[in-house]
């Protein structure tokens, strides 16, 4: 049971961590990075409603992946990708909060998951590696004795108080 506790707190303790580090990052770190305004934004996305199916990941050119296309396909695919233009979308229909409470607590869950594996991981990996040192030592210990060695505190004479 200690170890479970051990592990909880671990757990926790990281995913917290994660957390705030997460909302550190995003909202001053990496504010505005890698995004570019879309110019002529409204007259775009008034076409995605008729020009995609529902709410997705679209990229283009797109190739069918769930069959297996032809070479002829394949081969037109790669000519268009190579010409470009190329891009992505994520596409849902109907809005969204940028920040809700959904949101929040689907990443803090992640984040729980995220981190019990990783530090029951390391728990094992440190478990394997003192019950390996344990073991050298009792070899080393072994020698010692084997060959007639004494250990330190063996030889040194205790003094007298």
């Amino acid at each position: 049971m200690k170890f479970f506790y051990q592990w909880l707190v671990a757990t926790l303790g990281s995913a917290a961590t994660m957390f705030v580090w997460g909302r550190i990052s995003h909202m001053v770190l990496l504010k505005g990075i890698g995004f570019t305004r879309m110019p002529n934004e409204e007259r775009i996305v008034s076409t995605l409603p008729t020009s995609l199916h529902g709410d997705g990941l679209y990229f283009f050119p797109s190739i069918d992946l769930r069959g297996s296309p032809t070479g002829e396909e394949q081969a037109a695919w790669e000519a268009r990708l190579r010409a470009g233009p190329t891009g992505m979308i994520i596409y849902h229909a109907a809005g969204d909060a940028p920040v809700s409470p959904k949101k929040l607590s689907v990443q803090f869950l992640s984040n729980i998951l995220a981190a019990g594996v990783v530090s029951y991981s390391l728990s094992l990996a440190v478990a394997t590696f003192c019950e390996l040192l344990a073991e050298a030592v009792a070899r080393y210990r072994w020698r010692l004795h084997a060959y007639g060695c004494r250990a330190r505190s063996e030889r040194v004479p205790k003094r007298a108080i």
